[in-house]
């Protein structure tokens, strides 16, 4: 690299909108996996008897934060959903053999289609809203049309049953298309599953990541956090926990946090840093 390049990489640096950056490749503060990993441990120390390493949180609410982190395991939850549509769906209509319900089958690729699109086009790595309104239109749609074919399916077995009767033959009590009816209600079901998901606190929280939680004192919130923020460490995901018992009423928070962490920067220049932080780690792995 040249020297003007170098130059010219330190006055890009400089600007106000990359103070963030400059803070985080060059401040005394590096944030290192090892700062992030100590500051935890002071956190996690100052819960005392509140957090036992041994009682791991296994519960539905621990993927929450995955949705609210938006991160790559929030995006293998979101494509699980999708893969398991797919498949039903395959299944579904790879088996359908009577020409009576092509149409309907016809309509059920459409929207089947159209939903694989949209999904397609969400940028899990940027904090783009999921359209969830509009994901769930075209399930349900799909929905409506997997009805009206199962209910299709009876109407021809039943036909079918009186022409065999008609010809005065053994008429099984089996359903014809019991199969298509099983393979169409399974697909159903995912359908139904995925629309829970779409509507559910997890992509809510991928959406607008906000979330309070609140308990009585002494059911495990504290617990739950520093279990979660452990299980990030893990994956090479770093957690800044802060107590409420450290804060007080009379100081603004964010003098509290700056004071806590022991840095010396403001607000927005620290945000920025966490951002370069995440953006290394993303690199990196």
């Amino acid at each position: 690299m040249s020297i003007g390049e170098i130059q010219n990489c330190f006055d890009r640096l400089n600007k106000p909108e990359n103070e963030g950056k400059l803070y985080y490749w060059f401040g005394q503060e590096e944030f290192s996996d090892n700062w992030f990993k100590q500051k935890l441990e002071e956190s996690i120390l100052n819960l005392g008897k509140r957090y036992t390493p041994e009682i791991n949180f296994d519960l539905p609410i621990a993927k929450v934060f995955e949705g609210l982190s938006r991160d790559k395991y929030f995006k293998k939850q979101f494509l699980s959903h999708l893969d398991d549509l797919l498949k039903k769906y395959n299944q579904a209509v790879s088996h359908v053999k009577a020409d009576e319900v092509k149409d309907s089958v016809q309509k059920i690729d459409s929207f089947v289609n159209q939903f694989r699109q949209l999904c397609h086009q969400i940028d899990f790595e940027e904090i783009t809203l999921i359209q969830h309104e509009e994901l769930s239109a075209v399930l349900e749609s799909c929905k409506e049309i997997i009805e009206t074919l199962i209910h299709k399916f009876y109407e021809l077995d039943s036909k079918k049953k009186e022409e065999t009767k008609s010809k005065k033959e053994y008429v099984s009590e089996a359903n014809s298309y019991s199969w298509d009816i099983e393979y169409f209600r399974k697909l159903s079901s995912s359908i139904y599953g995925f629309t829970k998901f779409l509507y559910g606190s997890i992509v809510s929280l991928s959406n607008n990541p906000f979330l309070i939680l609140t308990g009585e004192a002494g059911i495990g919130k504290s617990h739950l956090l520093a279990d979660v923020a452990k299980k990030r460490e893990a994956r090479n995901q770093f957690t800044i926990l802060l107590l409420g018992q450290q804060f007080s009423t009379t100081e603004d928070p964010w003098s509290q946090i700056i004071k806590l962490l022991q840095i010396e920067c403001k607000r927005d220049t620290f945000l920025s840093a966490l951002n370069s932080k995440a953006e290394s780690t993303e690199q990196e792995s």
